[in-house]
């Protein structure tokens, strides 16, 4: 991101606008490529207290991802970071199941894989279906 807003010339220390808000640079990030279709070096990283309330008028989260050391233990943290929500959102505890409704949603690379898989499973059925529909006419 730093060769497209600068160039060749430094970063640190200079303005950038975001919407009505100016931003000065206080560093710069190692290139770090693309995940899926996240393209960390195409982001721009602002205090999250200062995107909430200069960028977007709110005072809560919207949207997070995170980095796990051990792949294993991808499960036992999204439960664990859904407890943590459930309590931060003051959520009521159901008798059936131990949780009541969530107003957030928690997702594994794994969930979101498995997502990937069934639509492309099901383009695959499509294209199917206009190659046989092509041979009969």
């Amino acid at each position: 991101m730093k060769d497209k807003l600068f160039g060749d010339s430094e970063a640190i220390g200079k303005s950038i606008k975001i919407k009505k808000s100016k931003f000065r640079v206080i560093g710069v990030v190692e290139e770090r490529g693309a995940v899926m279709t996240m393209d960390f070096d195409d982001y721009v990283y602002i205090p999250i207290r200062t995107l909430q309330k200069r960028l977007l008028g709110i005072d809560h989260v919207t949207y997070m991802v995170h980095r796990l050391h051990d792949i294993d233990f991808a499960e036992e943290t999204a439960e664990q970071a859904r407890v943590i929500l459930r309590d931060n959102h003051d959520l009521e505890v159901t008798e059936e199941d131990g949780f009541g409704k969530d107003d957030f949603r928690t997702v594994t690379m794994q969930e979101m894989m498995d997502t990937l898989d069934v639509v492309t499973g099901a383009l695959t059925l499509l294209l199917l279906a206009i190659v046989i529909i092509s041979l009969i006419v």
